[in-house]
C-alpha cells in the first residue's frame, strides 16, 4: 500500500524503519526455528542404520523439510508482515508503544490520507489537519525503532535454533559419518534391483502367412471421403475410426473359417475361408492394430498373422469460438446481447446450439443455425431473455458445437459460460424500493442544504460564496434528478409496481424542477453574469424568498415519498402473509393427522419453528413502516398473530389436545386473510399523502371552480371589447404612423450629425455631447410611444429639441448647425403632435374608464375568485397530484387579470382585453392540467404507459439536469408566445425584463432594441 503524499517526509521515514525493523526481527525468529527444525532432522538422521531408508522414511524427511521452511514462514514472517502493510495499522502500533505521541500518528496518517482524497473541503478542516500534521511531525522524535523493537524482545525459546544447530554443526565436525550416511540414506538416490525387472515380453508367434492382400477401405459417411482401393499392401492401414475395411488374401494353410480380431476387441469378427483364399470385413475402432486368425479343431490353438498396424487419423471435437462482453451481464426481458459465434471440425459439424443453465441445470436449448453438414460456421448471434418465458436469476449461456462423428459417441464442445443476470419481477420491486429510498435520501441531502444556506444566506455578499453555496446546492439537485431518471426506468421495467405511484412520483419530481428551475434561472440572470465581486442584499434576499417554494416542495417530497414506500413494503408484507397462511394450512394438516394418531411430533416442531420465524420476519417488516397518512397503514401485527398465540399452540399440542390446536391456528389463519385484505386496499385508498378519494373529490371541485372562472372571464373579456371597438380612433392610428415616419426620420438625422465631422471643422466635446444626449432622447421617443405613453413620449421630443438647438450653438460649421436646428425644429414639430395625440387620447380614456368601471368590478370579482382557488390549491397536501406548474398558472392568472383590472380603471380596453385574454388563458392550462392529473390519479396507469414507454432505451430517454429542464432526444416544438400571453403584455414584460440591471445610459438601447426584437 503507497504512503499517503500528504504525510511528513521525516514521519513517513520514522514509520518506514519501524516496519523495516519489524518485518527483519519476524525473518530472523523464522529462521532460528527453521535451524531447530533441520538441526532436529540431521541429528534423527545419524541415527539412522547404513542403507537405503523405507520409502516413508524419504517421504516423511522431506515433509520435515518443507515443513521447517514454510511453517515459521507461516507463524512468525506472514502476520507481521500483513500487519505492517497497512500505514494506518502500523502509526496504531507506534502509538500503542510510545505513550509519548498520544495516537497523534494514527490521526496524522488517516487526516493525510483523508486530503489525498479531497475527502476534506472546509477550509478550515484543512487548515487544522495540516497543523495535526506539523505536530506529528515534531512528536516523531520520540520514536526510536531500536527501543520499541529491540532484539532482546524476541522469546528465550528462539535462541534453541542456533544452539542446536551449533550443536550440530560442532557433532558434524567431530564425526561427519553418520550424518552423511543418514543424508545419504533419505536423500540419494534409490539403488535398482535388477532382479526385479522382468524381460519384456516376446511378441506372439506368428503361425499364418498372408499373401497378395488386397484391401479396400469405405471411410465412414460423416467424412464424406471417397472409398481406397489398395492393392499389394503390407496389410498395413491408415484410417479414420469407422471405417469398413475389406481384406481379401491367400493363406499358406487350408481351414474351413477366417477371423479378424481388434487389439480393443475380445470377440473376433468371422469372415469366410475357401480353400486357402480368405476375405474379411470389419470396421474400424479406437485399435491400432488387428490380425488374421485361422481356427484349428481337436483343442488346439487357431493360426494367428502378425499385427498389422492401423494408423487412425485424428477425428478432433469440434472447435468453438464465442465472444461476448465479460460477464456477469444485466439484462432486462426486453434487452438483448450480440455474441460472436464461430465453430468448424475437420469434417462437418451436426449441431449448434445455445443452451441455458440455471443452478446447473438445463432450462432452454435451442438451435443457433441450422449446421449439417457445414464445415463452418461464422456469424452475430443476439440473444435475449425473452426465450426464458419469465425465468430468471443468475445463469449460465453456453453454445455447444457437435461432431457428426457417431462411431465412438458423439463428440461436443461447449464454450465457455457467460455468466448473464436477468432481474425476476420481484428483484425488478425491490429495485424499485431501494430507488425510492434512495430518491427520498437525495430529497433529504437537498433540503438539508437549502436550510442551511437559507440560515446564512443573510451574511453572504460575496459573488463566489453564493456561486459555490448555489453550485453545492446544484450539485444536490443533480444527484435528485439522476436518481429520479433511473428510478423512473427501473419502475418502466417493473410489473408489479401500482400505475399510481410511478403518475405520483413523476409529478413529485415535476414540481419539484418547476420551483428549482426559477433559482437556478435567477442565479444565472442576477449574480453570475453580473461582473462585480458582491452582490446586492437585495438579490440575496430575493435568492433566499426564491428557494422558500423549493424547500416547502422538498417537505412535502419527503412526505409522499415516505407513504409510496410504505406502500411498496406492504406489497412485500403481503407475499410474506401468503407464504404464512401457506405454512398454518400445511401445520393444521399435521394436526390433522397427529389426531389421527400418527406420530408427527418432528414435523410438528419444525413446522412450528417455520411459522415462528415468519411471524418474527414479518413483524419487523411492518415495524420498518411508518405510521402512514391518519394512521391508515398496517404496521403491526394483530392480537391473533402474537406470540402468546404460538406458546398456547404448543402447550395445546404438548398436551395432546389437537383439535383446540387446529382452531386456534384457524383464527390465526382469519387474521393473515383479513391482514392481507387491509393490505390490499392501502394502495387503491392512498395517493401519496393522500387519501385517494378525498383528493380526487377535491380535485374536482377545484376544476368545476375554474370553468365557472373562465366562464366569467369570458363574459368580461366580452364587454372590454366592445369597450375597445366602441372608443377606437381610427383617426388617431394615422396619426400614430405619421409621428412613427418623423420619429424615424428625426433618428437618421440624429445618427448622421453623430457620425460626420472631422478636420478642421470637427465638433467640440460640448456639440458631440450634446448630439449623443440627443440621440438618446430620440430612441426614448420611440419607445415611450411604443408603450403608449405619449405624454412621456411628448417630453422626450422636446428635451430632443433642446439638446440639438444647444448642439447647433455650440457648432463652428455653418452647415452643420443648420442640420442641427433643422433637426430641433422636426423634434419640436413631434412633441406638438404627441401633445396633440396625448389630448385626445385622456379625453377617449376618460370617456372609457367612465363607461368601463362594471366591467372593472367584474374582473377583479374573477381575480378575486382566483386568488381563493389558489388558496385552495395551496391548502391541498401533499405534491404527488398537486402539479407545481399548475399552480404557477393560477398565480400568473390573478397577475394578468389584476392588471386586466387597472387597465380597465385607466379607461385602456384593448390592452385590458390583452391581458384578460393571456389571464384566461393561464386558467385554461391550469384546469389542463388539473384534469390530466386526475385521469392519471383515477386510471392509477394513464400517466404509466406515456412516459414509461418514453423512458425506455433506445427510444429518446429524458434526463434531469442541474437546471431542471429534461433534455429530450426527441423532435422540440416551439411554443407560440400567445399560448402563455398576449403579444402586448409579452411585449411588455420583455422590455421589462431588458431593462433589468443595465446601466441607466444603456436603458433607452435596450428597450429599442428588445422593442426590435418583439416585433
Amino acid at each position: 500500500m503507497s504512503p499517503p503524499n500528504s504525510l511528513p517526509e521525516t514521519v513517513l521515514r520514522k514509520l518506514a524503519s519501524v516496519r523495516r525493523r519489524r518485518r527483519a526481527l519476524a525473518l530472523l525468529e523464522a529462521a532460528c526455528w527453521a535451524l531447530l527444525g533441520l538441526a532436529v532432522l540431521l541429528g534423527v538422521l545419524a541415527l539412522l542404520p547404513e542403507g537405503s531408508a523405507a520409502p516413508w522414511i524419504r517421504g516423511l524427511a522431506r515433509v520435515w523439510v518443507a515443513a521447517c521452511v514454510i511453517v515459521p514462514t507461516a507463524m512468525f514472517v506472514v502476520p507481521p508482515w500483513r500487519r505492517t502493510r497497512s500505514w494506518s495499522g502500523l502509526a496504531r502500533a507506534v502509538d500503542d508503544r510510545v505513550p509519548e505521541t498520544g495516537d497523534r500518528l494514527l490521526t496524522a496518517v488517516d487526516l493525510a490520507g483523508a486530503l489525498d482524497r479531497d475527502s476534506i473541503a472546509e477550509p478550515e478542516t484543512i487548515r487544522l489537519a495540516q497543523q495535526h500534521l506539523g505536530a506529528a511531525e515534531k512528536i516523531i522524535d520520540s520514536v526510536q525503532p531500536e527501543q520499541i523493537l529491540p532484539v532482546t524482545g524476541l522469546h528465550p525459546s528462539t535462541l534453541l535454533g542456533p544452539v542446536a544447530a551449533m550443536a550440530i554443526a560442532a557433532l558434524w565436525s567431530f564425526s561427519s559419518g553418520p550424518f552423511e550416511r543418514g543424508l545419504d540414506a533419505v536423500f540419494g538416490p534409490v539403488p535398482v534391483d535388477e532382479s526385479a525387472v522382468a524381460d519384456a515380453a516376446p511378441e506372439d508367434v506368428v503361425t499364418l502367412t498372408l499373401r497378395n492382400l488386397a484391401i479396400r477401405l469405405v471411410p465412414p459417411s460423416y467424412s464424406g471421403r471417397a472409398e481406397v482401393v489398395l492393392d499389394g499392401t503390407t496389410g498395413d492401414i491408415v484410417a479414420l475410426p469407422g471405417t469398413r475395411v475389406f481384406l481379401e488374401a491367400e493363406s499358406n494353410s487350408a481351414g474351413k473359417a477366417a477371423q479378424a480380431r481388434l487389439e480393443s476387441s475380445e470377440t473376433p469378427v468371422e469372415g469366410q475361408l475357401d480353400g486357402k483364399r480368405l476375405s474379411l470385413e470389419f470396421v474400424t475402432d479406437n485399435s491400432t492394430w488387428y490380425r488374421v486368425l485361422v481356427p484349428r479343431g481337436l483343442g488346439r490353438a487357431p493360426l494367428q498373422s502378425r499385427r498389422f498396424v492401423i494408423d487412425l487419423l485424428p477425428d478432433r471435437p469440434p472447435e468453438l469460438e464465442v465472444l461476448a462482453p465479460a460477464g456477469p451481464l444485466t439484462l432486462a426481458p426486453a434487452d438483448s446481447v450480440p455474441m460472436q459465434v464461430r465453430a468448424s471440425d475437420d469434417f462437418a459439424l451436426s449441431r449448434l446450439e445455445q443452451v441455458v443453465l440455471i443452478d446447473g441445470n438445463e432450462v432452454l436449448r435451442v438451435p443457433v443455425a441450422p449446421v449439417q453438414g457445414l464445415a463452418a460456421y461464422d456469424d452475430l448471434l443476439r440473444w435475449s431473455p425473452e426465450s426464458l418465458e419469465g425465468k430468471g436469476g443468475d445463469l449460465e449461456f453456453v453454445v455447444e458445437a457437435w461432431d457428426n462423428d457417431l462411431v465412438n459417441g458423439p463428440k461436443v464442445t461447449r464454450s465457455r459460460p457467460v455468466e448473464i443476470y436477468v432481474p425476476t419481477a420481484k428483484d425488478q420491486h425491490r429495485k424499485v424500493l431501494a430507488l425510492k429510498r434512495e430518491l427520498a435520501d437525495a430529497a433529504l441531502d437537498m433540503l438539508a442544504g437549502l436550510l442551511v444556506s437559507n440560515l446564512d444566506g443573510q451574511r453572504r455578499n460575496q459573488k463566489k460564496a453564493v456561486l459555490a453555496e448555489h453550485d453545492q446546492q446544484a450539485a444536490l439537485a443533480d444527484s435528485f434528478f439522476r436518481v429520479a431518471s433511473e428510478l423512473f426506468e427501473a419502475m418502466a421495467r417493473d410489473d408489479l409496481e401500482e400505475g399510481n405511484a410511478f403518475a405520483g412520483i413523476l409529478q413529485l419530481v415535476r414540481n419539484l424542477d418547476t420551483q428549482w428551475s426559477g433559482v437556478v434561472e435567477y442565479v444565472e440572470n442576477e449574480v453570475r453574469a453580473v461582473d462585480r465581486p458582491f452582490v446586492h442584499p437585495v438579490v440575496v434576499r430575493n435568492l433566499i424568498s426564491g428557494r422558500e417554494p423549493v424547500i416547502s416542495e422538498l417537505e412535502q417530497i419527503v412526505l409522499d415519498l415516505s407513504s409510496f414506500i410504505d406502500l411498496h413494503q406492504g406489497e412485500s408484507v403481503r407475499g410474506e402473509l401468503a407464504d404464512l397462511g401457506n405454512e398454518l394450512a400445511d401445520m393444521q394438516e399435521l394436526l390433522r393427522r397427529a389426531d389421527d394418531g400418527e406420530p408427527m411430533d418432528e414435523e410438528l416442531a419444525a413446522a412450528m419453528q417455520k411459522v415462528r420465524e415468519r411471524m418474527a420476519e414479518l413483524a419487523k417488516k411492518l415495524a420498518d413502516r411508518s405510521s402512514g397518512p391518519d394512521d391508515g397503514f398496517q404496521n403491526s401485527m394483530p392480537g391473533a398473530l402474537s406470540k402468546d398465540l404460538l406458546a398456547e399452540v404448543e402447550e395445546l399440542i404438548k398436551q395432546g389436545r389437537f383439535e383446540e390446536a387446529m382452531e386456534k391456528l384457524r383464527e390465526a389463519d382469519d387474521a393473515v386473510a383479513d391482514m392481507e385484505e387491509q393490505l390490499a386496499n392501502e394502495a387503491p385508498q392512498m395517493a401519496g399523502a393522500q387519501n385517494r378519494d378525498a383528493l380526487d373529490q377535491a380535485l374536482s371541485e377545484a376544476i368545476e371552480q375554474a370553468k365557472e372562472l373562465e366562464q366569467q372571464q369570458g363574459q368580461v373579456l366580452q364587454q372590454a371589447k366592445e369597450l375597445a371597438e366602441r372608443f377606437s380612433d381610427p383617426q388617431a392610428d394615422e396619426a400614430i404612423e405619421e409621428i412613427r415616419k418623423d420619429i424615424a426620420e428625426l433618428s437618421e438625422q440624429v445618427e448622421a450629425l453623430r457620425e460626420g465631422g472631422n478636420g478642421p471643422f470637427a465638433p467640440s466635446g460640448a456639440e458631440r455631447q450634446a448630439v449623443r444626449s440627443a440621440s438618446f432622447e430620440v430612441q426614448g421617443v420611440e419607445q415611450a410611444l411604443n408603450e403608449g405613453m405619449p405624454d412621456e413620449a411628448a417630453a422626450y421630443a422636446r428635451e430632443a429639441e433642446s439638446r440639438l438647438k444647444g448642439a447647433a450653438r455650440a457648432a463652428q460649421d455653418t452647415d452643420r448647425a443648420k442640420r442641427e436646428r433643422a433637426a430641433g425644429k422636426l423634434a419640436g414639430s413631434i412633441a406638438k403632435k404627441l401633445d396633440d395625440l396625448d389630448a385626445q387620447q385622456r379625453q377617449r380614456q376618460a370617456q372609457a374608464k367612465q363607461a368601463g368601471q362594471q366591467a372593472g368590478q367584474q374582473q377583479g370579482g374573477v381575480a378575486n375568485g382566483v386568488a381563493q382557488l389558489q388558496q385552495k390549491m395551496n391548502e391541498m397536501g401533499g405534491s404527488a397530484f398537486n402539479p407545481a406548474g399548475a399552480r404557477g398558472n393560477l398565480q400568473n392568472a390573478e397577475q394578468l387579470m389584476r392588471r386586466a383590472q387597472g387597465q380597465l380603471g385607466q379607461g385602456d380596453p384593448g390592452r385590458a382585453q390583452s391581458s384578460g385574454e393571456d389571464g384566461q388563458n393561464q386558467l385554461r392550462q391550469f384546469r389542463e392540467s388539473l384534469e390530466g392529473t386526475q385521469q392519471a390519479l383515477r386510471e392509477g396507469g394513464s400517466g404509466q404507459s406515456g412516459p414509461k414507454m418514453a423512458q425506455r432505451p433506445g427510444q429518446g430517454q429524458t434526463r434531469w439536469d442541474s437546471q431542471g429542464d429534461p433534455e429530450d432526444t426527441g423532435k422540440v416544438e416551439l411554443t407560440d408566445p400567445d399560448e402563455f400571453v398576449g403579444p402586448e403584455a409579452f411585449r411588455a414584460l420583455l422590455q421589462e425584463g431588458a431593462q433589468g440591471d443595465a446601466p441607466d445610459r444603456y436603458k433607452p438601447l435596450n428597450g429599442t432594441y428588445y422593442e426590435e426584437l418583439v416585433r
